[in-house]
């Protein structure tokens, strides 16, 4: 199994919107499915101003996610969030992936 690779160093985001527009930016396309990049910016939406740093194993696998130097989840690749197991300092967020369908 190859190690994990950081894509993106600790980096201040100011809000969402900052957020986002990165992680659709060309170089990141590469890196990131399109259901990685809604959920990842979906989870730290309520959590920002922070430090977010990333880090995967292969070019759109798994991609852990850092908050402010904690780890935060996992995202699939089909962008499935990942709370990490053990007592959490939070519940983990409800994304629009997740949320039930009525019927």
């Amino acid at each position: 199994m190859p190690a994990k690779s950081l894509i993106l160093k600790p980096t201040t985001f100011a809000d969402f919107a900052a957020l986002y527009r990165f992680l659709r930016a060309e170089p990141m396309r590469k890196l990131l499915s399109s259901g990685q990049v809604e959920t990842i910016a979906d989870i730290l939406d309520a959590s920002l101003p922070g430090d977010v740093a990333l880090e995967q194993r292969t070019p759109k696998g798994a991609t852990y996610v850092h908050l402010d130097g904690d780890f935060f989840g996992s995202v699939t690749q089909a962008g499935r969030f990942i709370a990490p197991a053990g007592p959490a300092k939070m519940g983990a967020p409800m994304t629009r992936r997740q949320i039930p369908t009525k019927i």
